[in-house]
């Protein structure tokens, strides 16, 4: 009994840590700026 406990117990940490992967990805977003912004400076 102790055994399937230990494996249940190890799928969900997994399970959660496969969930944040996935929420990571889809929140992380990079901005970019316009080119007329990185350049007005420029001789």
């Amino acid at each position: 009994m102790l055994d399937y406990i230990k494996r249940f117990l190890i799928a969900g940490i997994i399970a959660f840590f496969v969930s944040l992967l996935f929420l990571g990805g889809k929140l992380a977003h990079a901005d970019m700026m316009e080119d007329g912004a990185l350049t007005s400076h420029w001789l």
